[in-house]
């Protein structure tokens, strides 16, 4: 007479614990097997076993790099636009300065020109009133 559990893996009584080690068993072994042409190709061919899971991760992390790579160079446009646009200011102040200081130049000449003239206009006068 046997006794449940007895058995190895308890296969005679078919305890639930008994059929689903027997289940995991005979279902690592047909994925192994499965799995030989796989890998046997992989081998002939030198590559790594890859699933579809880590080949379609692989192929979003090409896309997302090319997004980025085509978006940097979109920043290195505009950037090399503002970089135009500044040195474009920076000599467009460059030529306001220059000119204020001209017309500062000119200011300076009118108002030592002015004095001048009245000195003359006051030398004159002093000369007709007799007092030169």
């Amino acid at each position: 007479m046997t006794v449940p559990g007895e058995h190895i893996f308890g296969i005679m009584g078919l305890t639930p614990g008994g059929l689903g080690i027997w289940v995991l068993v005979f279902g690592l072994a047909a994925w192994w097997v499965r799995g030989m042409a796989d890998r046997r190709r992989a081998a002939n061919e030198g590559l790594g076993i890859e699933s579809a899971a880590t080949k379609a991760l692989f192929e979003q992390l090409q896309a997302e790099i090319e997004r980025l790579t085509k978006r940097i160079e979109r920043q290195d446009e505009r950037i090399a636009a503002l970089e135009a646009e500044v040195r474009d200011c920076e000599h467009a102040r460059a030529v306001a300065e220059a000119e204020v200081l001209r017309l500062r130049a000119i200011n300076d000449v009118q108002g030592e020109a002015r004095q001048r003239a009245q000195q003359v206009v006051a030398a004159e006068r002093l000369a007709g009133e007799g007092k030169l």
